[in-house]
Protein backbone atom coordinates (compact mmCIF):
# COMPACT_ATOMS: atom_id res chain seq x y z
CA UNK A 1 0.00 0.00 0.00
CA UNK A 2 1.50 3.46 -0.60
CA UNK A 3 1.69 6.09 1.88
CA UNK A 4 0.01 9.40 1.29
CA UNK A 5 0.44 12.44 1.70
CA UNK A 6 -0.17 13.56 4.86
CA UNK A 7 0.55 17.43 4.62
CA UNK A 8 3.10 19.63 5.61
CA UNK A 9 4.46 18.48 8.56
CA UNK A 10 6.50 21.07 9.24
CA UNK A 11 3.51 23.33 9.82
CA UNK A 12 4.14 24.25 14.10
CA UNK A 13 2.11 27.17 15.54
CA UNK A 14 4.00 30.09 15.11
CA UNK A 15 5.58 32.73 17.74
CA UNK A 16 7.35 35.96 17.83
CA UNK A 17 10.85 34.88 17.92
CA UNK A 18 11.29 37.65 20.79
CA UNK A 19 9.19 39.27 23.64
CA UNK A 20 8.14 42.82 23.43
CA UNK A 21 9.24 44.88 26.23
CA UNK A 22 8.63 47.79 28.03
CA UNK A 23 11.36 49.41 27.59
CA UNK A 24 10.97 48.89 24.15
CA UNK A 25 8.44 50.89 23.51
CA UNK A 26 9.00 53.60 25.58
CA UNK A 27 11.01 55.78 22.89
CA UNK A 28 9.34 55.14 20.00
CA UNK A 29 5.05 55.60 20.40
CA UNK A 30 3.49 58.49 20.63
CA UNK A 31 2.55 59.83 24.01
CA UNK A 32 -1.39 58.86 23.77
CA UNK A 33 -0.72 55.53 22.50
CA UNK A 34 2.16 54.61 24.55
CA UNK A 35 0.15 54.35 27.57
CA UNK A 36 -2.45 52.01 25.70
CA UNK A 37 0.27 49.81 25.12
CA UNK A 38 1.79 49.61 28.41
CA UNK A 39 -1.88 48.88 29.24
CA UNK A 40 -2.15 46.05 27.74
CA UNK A 41 1.31 44.96 28.20
CA UNK A 42 0.42 45.21 32.05
CA UNK A 43 -2.88 43.49 31.58
CA UNK A 44 -1.21 40.80 29.78
CA UNK A 45 1.11 40.05 32.53
CA UNK A 46 -1.33 40.33 35.33
CA UNK A 47 -4.34 38.00 33.60
CA UNK A 48 -2.09 35.81 31.12
CA UNK A 49 -3.18 35.14 27.77
CA UNK A 50 -5.14 32.08 28.77
CA UNK A 51 -7.67 34.92 30.18
CA UNK A 52 -7.20 37.95 28.88
CA UNK A 53 -9.42 37.70 25.61
CA UNK A 54 -12.05 36.28 27.74
CA UNK A 55 -12.65 39.24 28.91
CA UNK A 56 -15.06 41.22 27.43
CA UNK A 57 -13.88 44.75 27.82
CA UNK A 58 -10.35 43.19 26.01
CA UNK A 59 -11.30 42.70 22.91
CA UNK A 60 -12.25 46.89 21.83
CA UNK A 61 -9.51 47.56 23.97
CA UNK A 62 -7.10 44.76 21.28
CA UNK A 63 -8.98 46.29 18.08
CA UNK A 64 -8.64 49.77 18.90
CA UNK A 65 -4.98 49.82 19.32
CA UNK A 66 -4.44 47.49 16.39
CA UNK A 67 -6.25 49.92 13.93
CA UNK A 68 -3.64 52.51 15.11
CA UNK A 69 -1.89 54.90 12.33
CA UNK A 70 1.28 54.55 14.55
CA UNK A 71 3.13 51.23 12.99
CA UNK A 72 5.19 50.83 16.25
CA UNK A 73 1.57 50.43 18.14
CA UNK A 74 0.28 48.28 15.19
CA UNK A 75 3.36 46.23 15.54
CA UNK A 76 3.24 45.48 19.17
CA UNK A 77 -0.38 45.18 19.51
CA UNK A 78 0.05 41.95 16.41
CA UNK A 79 2.79 40.54 18.67
CA UNK A 80 0.30 40.11 21.48
CA UNK A 81 -2.47 38.82 19.01
CA UNK A 82 0.07 36.29 18.03
CA UNK A 83 0.73 35.01 21.73
CA UNK A 84 -2.47 35.03 22.40
CA UNK A 85 -3.21 32.67 19.00
CA UNK A 86 -1.81 30.11 20.66
CA UNK A 87 -4.44 29.60 22.97
CA UNK A 88 -7.41 27.51 21.02
CA UNK A 89 -9.77 29.09 23.69
CA UNK A 90 -8.18 32.92 22.50
CA UNK A 91 -8.74 31.79 19.03
CA UNK A 92 -12.44 31.52 18.92
CA UNK A 93 -12.67 35.35 19.42
CA UNK A 94 -10.01 36.20 17.16
CA UNK A 95 -12.11 35.12 14.63
CA UNK A 96 -14.78 38.05 14.68
CA UNK A 97 -15.01 39.17 11.13
CA UNK A 98 -14.10 42.78 12.11
CA UNK A 99 -10.80 41.15 13.87
CA UNK A 100 -10.25 39.30 11.09
CA UNK A 101 -10.17 42.00 8.63
CA UNK A 102 -8.04 44.23 10.10
CA UNK A 103 -5.40 41.37 10.62
CA UNK A 104 -5.87 40.74 6.99
CA UNK A 105 -5.58 44.38 6.21
CA UNK A 106 -1.89 44.19 8.09
CA UNK A 107 -0.89 41.22 6.66
CA UNK A 108 -1.68 42.91 3.31
CA UNK A 109 0.84 46.22 3.95
CA UNK A 110 4.17 45.62 3.02
CA UNK A 111 5.34 48.70 4.48
CA UNK A 112 5.16 47.50 8.07
CA UNK A 113 7.47 44.22 8.36
CA UNK A 114 7.09 42.99 11.78
CA UNK A 115 3.26 43.87 12.03
CA UNK A 116 3.25 41.84 8.70
CA UNK A 117 5.06 38.80 9.92
CA UNK A 118 2.95 38.97 13.31
CA UNK A 119 -0.38 38.90 11.25
CA UNK A 120 0.93 36.24 9.19
CA UNK A 121 1.74 34.28 12.51
CA UNK A 122 -1.71 34.73 13.73
CA UNK A 123 -3.39 33.80 10.54
CA UNK A 124 -1.22 30.42 10.58
CA UNK A 125 -1.95 30.01 14.31
CA UNK A 126 -5.52 30.17 13.58
CA UNK A 127 -5.40 27.67 10.88
CA UNK A 128 -3.52 25.00 12.92
CA UNK A 129 -6.70 25.37 15.09
CA UNK A 130 -9.15 24.47 13.08
CA UNK A 131 -10.55 27.93 11.92
CA UNK A 132 -9.92 27.31 8.21
CA UNK A 133 -13.51 28.06 7.36
CA UNK A 134 -13.40 31.43 8.13
CA UNK A 135 -10.09 32.13 6.23
CA UNK A 136 -10.75 30.61 3.12
CA UNK A 137 -13.62 33.33 2.61
CA UNK A 138 -13.35 35.89 0.58
CA UNK A 139 -11.04 37.96 0.49
CA UNK A 140 -8.88 36.37 3.15
CA UNK A 141 -7.94 33.69 1.09
CA UNK A 142 -7.09 36.32 -2.18
CA UNK A 143 -4.97 38.51 0.13
CA UNK A 144 -2.81 35.65 1.34
CA UNK A 145 -2.24 34.37 -2.51
CA UNK A 146 -1.18 38.17 -3.36
CA UNK A 147 1.29 37.80 -0.41
CA UNK A 148 2.88 35.36 -2.31
CA UNK A 149 2.48 37.08 -5.67
CA UNK A 150 4.13 40.04 -4.27
CA UNK A 151 7.93 39.74 -5.59
CA UNK A 152 9.23 41.76 -2.56
CA UNK A 153 7.33 39.69 0.25
CA UNK A 154 10.30 39.14 3.00
CA UNK A 155 11.01 35.60 3.46
CA UNK A 156 9.83 35.03 6.81
CA UNK A 157 6.49 36.31 5.93
CA UNK A 158 6.02 33.98 2.71
CA UNK A 159 7.35 31.05 4.85
CA UNK A 160 4.26 31.66 7.53
CA UNK A 161 1.82 32.27 4.73
CA UNK A 162 2.82 29.29 2.48
CA UNK A 163 2.26 27.37 5.87
CA UNK A 164 -1.38 28.60 6.03
CA UNK A 165 -1.77 27.56 2.46
CA UNK A 166 -0.23 23.90 2.98
CA UNK A 167 -2.84 23.36 5.90
CA UNK A 168 -5.95 25.15 4.04
CA UNK A 169 -5.19 22.77 0.89
CA UNK A 170 -5.67 19.92 2.36
CA UNK A 171 -9.52 20.96 1.86
CA UNK A 172 -10.54 20.21 -1.57
CA UNK A 173 -12.78 23.35 -2.29
CA UNK A 174 -9.74 25.37 -1.63
CA UNK A 175 -7.71 23.16 -3.84
CA UNK A 176 -9.97 24.05 -6.69
CA UNK A 177 -9.97 28.03 -5.72
CA UNK A 178 -6.14 28.31 -5.60
CA UNK A 179 -5.26 26.76 -8.71
CA UNK A 180 -7.82 29.19 -10.16
CA UNK A 181 -6.73 32.46 -8.35
CA UNK A 182 -5.06 35.08 -10.10
CA UNK A 183 -5.83 32.98 -13.63
CA UNK A 184 -3.16 30.03 -12.24
CA UNK A 185 -0.78 32.90 -11.36
CA UNK A 186 -0.22 31.53 -7.75
CA UNK A 187 -0.06 27.91 -8.89
CA UNK A 188 2.92 29.50 -11.30
CA UNK A 189 4.90 30.92 -8.29
CA UNK A 190 4.42 28.18 -6.06
CA UNK A 191 5.83 26.00 -8.74
CA UNK A 192 9.03 28.83 -9.14
CA UNK A 193 9.43 29.06 -5.06
CA UNK A 194 9.32 24.70 -5.00
CA UNK A 195 12.42 25.00 -7.60
CA UNK A 196 14.57 28.00 -6.89
CA UNK A 197 13.53 29.13 -3.30
CA UNK A 198 16.69 28.97 -1.18
CA UNK A 199 14.48 28.92 1.89
CA UNK A 200 13.85 25.39 2.53
CA UNK A 201 10.95 26.16 4.84
CA UNK A 202 9.61 28.22 1.41
CA UNK A 203 10.39 25.83 -0.76
CA UNK A 204 9.17 22.72 1.48
CA UNK A 205 5.56 24.49 1.94
CA UNK A 206 5.29 25.27 -1.44
CA UNK A 207 5.88 21.66 -2.96
CA UNK A 208 3.39 21.05 -0.05
CA UNK A 209 0.75 22.87 -1.45
CA UNK A 210 1.48 21.39 -5.10
CA UNK A 211 1.18 18.26 -3.40
CA UNK A 212 -2.40 18.90 -2.54
CA UNK A 213 -3.38 20.02 -5.95
CA UNK A 214 -2.45 17.64 -7.76
CA UNK A 215 -4.63 15.47 -6.34
CA UNK A 216 -7.57 16.93 -8.84
CA UNK A 217 -7.94 17.83 -12.21
CA UNK A 218 -5.80 20.60 -13.46
CA UNK A 219 -7.34 22.96 -15.96
CA UNK A 220 -5.21 21.98 -19.39
CA UNK A 221 -4.45 25.57 -19.66
CA UNK A 222 -2.24 26.06 -16.50
CA UNK A 223 -1.18 22.20 -17.06
CA UNK A 224 0.18 23.25 -19.99
CA UNK A 225 2.50 26.36 -19.10
CA UNK A 226 3.49 24.77 -15.77
CA UNK A 227 4.41 20.94 -17.05
CA UNK A 228 8.40 21.70 -17.53
CA UNK A 229 8.62 23.48 -14.17
CA UNK A 230 6.74 20.83 -12.03
CA UNK A 231 9.08 18.21 -14.48
CA UNK A 232 11.98 20.10 -13.27
CA UNK A 233 11.41 20.54 -9.76
CA UNK A 234 10.60 16.62 -9.03
CA UNK A 235 13.52 15.88 -10.58
CA UNK A 236 15.20 18.68 -8.35
CA UNK A 237 13.80 16.82 -5.19
CA UNK A 238 14.07 13.42 -6.20
CA UNK A 239 17.87 13.70 -6.24
CA UNK A 240 17.96 15.51 -3.08
CA UNK A 241 19.21 13.92 0.16
CA UNK A 242 16.28 14.90 2.03
CA UNK A 243 14.06 12.44 2.86
CA UNK A 244 10.77 14.69 3.18
CA UNK A 245 12.08 16.49 -0.12
CA UNK A 246 12.17 12.72 -1.80
CA UNK A 247 9.05 11.50 -0.62
CA UNK A 248 6.58 15.01 -1.52
CA UNK A 249 7.83 14.26 -4.81
CA UNK A 250 7.68 10.79 -5.26
CA UNK A 251 3.52 11.40 -3.82
CA UNK A 252 3.19 14.36 -6.12
CA UNK A 253 4.72 12.39 -8.89
CA UNK A 254 2.33 9.53 -8.09
CA UNK A 255 -0.55 11.91 -8.28
CA UNK A 256 -0.16 13.51 -11.58
CA UNK A 257 1.03 10.24 -13.06
CA UNK A 258 -3.24 9.73 -13.35
CA UNK A 259 -2.99 12.10 -16.32
CA UNK A 260 -1.69 11.04 -19.44
CA UNK A 261 0.00 14.21 -20.97
CA UNK A 262 1.88 14.37 -17.34
CA UNK A 263 2.78 10.15 -17.16
CA UNK A 264 4.18 10.60 -20.57
CA UNK A 265 6.27 14.21 -19.59
CA UNK A 266 7.76 12.42 -16.88
CA UNK A 267 8.46 9.17 -18.95
CA UNK A 268 10.24 11.12 -21.89
CA UNK A 269 12.10 13.10 -18.61
CA UNK A 270 13.81 9.96 -18.28
CA UNK A 271 12.41 10.25 -14.49
CA UNK A 272 12.22 6.52 -14.23
CA UNK A 273 16.25 5.63 -13.26
CA UNK A 274 15.50 8.09 -10.47
CA UNK A 275 12.49 6.34 -8.83
CA UNK A 276 14.44 3.30 -9.53
CA UNK A 277 17.53 3.86 -7.28
CA UNK A 278 15.28 5.46 -4.72
CA UNK A 279 12.72 2.04 -4.90
CA UNK A 280 16.30 -0.28 -4.15
CA UNK A 281 18.18 2.13 -1.93
CA UNK A 282 16.46 4.42 -0.06
CA UNK A 283 16.81 4.22 3.55
CA UNK A 284 13.24 4.60 4.74
CA UNK A 285 10.67 1.97 3.81
CA UNK A 286 7.91 3.89 3.60
CA UNK A 287 9.61 6.08 0.53
CA UNK A 288 10.85 2.77 -1.22
CA UNK A 289 7.28 1.05 -1.19
CA UNK A 290 6.29 4.90 -2.56
CA UNK A 291 8.78 4.99 -4.99
CA UNK A 292 7.98 1.08 -6.21
CA UNK A 293 4.62 2.36 -7.16
CA UNK A 294 5.31 5.04 -9.02
CA UNK A 295 7.76 2.45 -11.30
CA UNK A 296 5.03 -0.02 -11.31
CA UNK A 297 2.88 3.04 -13.01
CA UNK A 298 5.46 4.67 -15.07
CA UNK A 299 5.88 0.69 -16.25
CA UNK A 300 2.15 1.13 -17.48
CA UNK A 301 0.35 -1.31 -14.69
CA UNK A 302 -2.39 1.35 -14.10
CA UNK A 303 -3.12 -1.18 -11.72
CA UNK A 304 -0.95 0.88 -8.99
CA UNK A 305 -3.04 2.99 -8.86
CA UNK A 306 -5.14 1.15 -6.56
CA UNK A 307 -2.12 1.34 -4.14
CA UNK A 308 -2.70 5.28 -3.38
Amino acid sequence: MCECYSGNESSQPSSPSSRIENESLGYILLDNERQTVENLLFYFEKVGSQNLIEQDDAIPFLHQAMISKNPKTKTAVMGYIRNLSLNKINQARLTDIDILHHISTILSDHTNLEAQKHAAGTVRNLALGDHCRVIVEKPFLERLAAVVLFGETNVTVLAEVTAILAVLAEDDEVKYKLIEIHDGQLFCKLVTLASFSSHNEVQYNSAGILAQMAMIVIPNRIKQSNIHGIVLYIDKFLKTSDPNLVHIALWTLFQHMKDKVFLEAFRDHGIGSVVSDIAESHDESATCELAQCVMRYLKGDESASGSN
